[in-house]
This record gives structure tokens, C-alpha cells and sequence, in this order.
């Protein structure tokens, strides 16, 4: 009866569980646990899409170019004429209405920055008088703007546009295209 009661013995000792199997278990689940606790509480505390920051970005840029030729003259009885153009191709992601407020084109070679000009049905005049509007949810939108000074092929220029929810976009040496 021995060997029998000996038998039984070693199939209960191997169907439990030893010491350090139970810490080891122990130590990983409440590893999980934590984990997965953290996750939660990230994710309650900062939803995805959500920042932190309260200056979010609502607009989204895919191209900008600036083609040469003539500038085009401040006018309020004359459209734009100039052959030179800056294309801002702009995305609005926010529901708001954003207004482009002013563009500043510059060169090494200048005493003084360009005018960028938006036409009107019979004029031309600064972007800082009439501002062009990104209507909500726009998508890839061209804003043609006119600078008021020749723009040969090929020159490198700098380029600052400032919109009405604090955006900023600076392009530098961005080099001009031919007609």
C-alpha cells in the first residue's frame, strides 16, 4: 500500500501549484493589470484626435508655389495684372471660417518686402485689407495671391503667411517656377 499511497501522493503534489509559480503569477498579473490600468486612464484622460495643446493646427498645407512674371499694382479700379502668382493650396480641418491676414514674400536682394495683392471684382489690393477666407471643412483650396513686384524664374524667395487662428506658415528659399 505504500507504493499506491506514494503514487497518489506525487499526482497531488504535481496537480498544485508551487511558491514561486504563485509569485511569478502574481507578480505578472498585477503587471497586467497596471498596465491595462494605465492604458485606461490615458485614454480617459487624453482621447485619441484630442491634444493637449491649446493651439491646435486647423489648417493643413499641400502645395505652395510661386510662379514668375510681372507684378500686379494696388489698385481699387484695377484687377490684379501681374503675371507673378504665390498658390497656397490650403485644407480647413477646424469649424470655424479662418482668414488669410497677411503675406510677407522677401528676397536678399530687396530693400523691402513685397505687397502681396488678392484681387477683388475691379481691384487689387494687400491680403491685410481683404483678408481671404478658408471657409470650414475647405478641402485643398487654392488662395491665389499677387505679389506687386516682378518675380524673375528660378529666384529664391522667403515667404511668411499669417491666418487669423495664429497659424503661421514660413516657407524659406522657395524658388520661383516659369511661366
Amino acid at each position: 500500500m505504500k507504493f499506491g499511497s506514494t503514487f497518489a501522493k506525487r499526482i497531488k503534489d504535481k496537480r498544485g501549484i508551487s511558491k514561486s509559480n504563485l509569485i511569478t503569477s502574481v507578480v505578472v498579473g498585477g503587471f497586467v493589470i497596471l498596465v491595462i490600468s494605465g492604458l485606461a486612464l490615458a485614454y480617459l484622460v487624453n482621447p485619441p484626435n484630442q491634444g493637449t495643446s491649446s493651439t491646435t493646427q486647423s489648417l493643413y498645407f499641400s502645395g505652395l508655389a510661386l510662379i514668375s512674371g510681372s507684378g500686379s499694382s494696388n489698385s481699387l479700379n484695377t484687377t490684379c495684372s501681374g503675371d507673378s502668382n504665390l498658390d497656397v493650396y490650403v485644407t480647413n480641418s477646424s469649424p470655424n471660417t479662418i482668414y488669410m491676414t497677411n503675406v510677407t514674400i522677401s528676397a536678399s536682394r530687396l530693400s523691402t518686402n513685397a505687397t502681396t495683392l488678392v484681387p477683388l471684382n475691379n481691384g487689387c489690393i494687400p491680403v491685410s485689407e481683404n483678408n481671404p477666407a478658408i471657409q470650414a471643412g475647405s478641402n485643398d483650396l487654392l488662395i491665389e495671391t499677387y505679389p506687386s513686384i516682378a518675380v524673375p524664374p528660378y529666384t529664391n524667395w522667403n515667404v511668411t503667411i499669417d491666418f487669423s487662428n495664429g497659424q503661421r506658415l514660413t516657407q524659406s528659399s522657395l524658388t520661383s517656377e516659369p511661366v
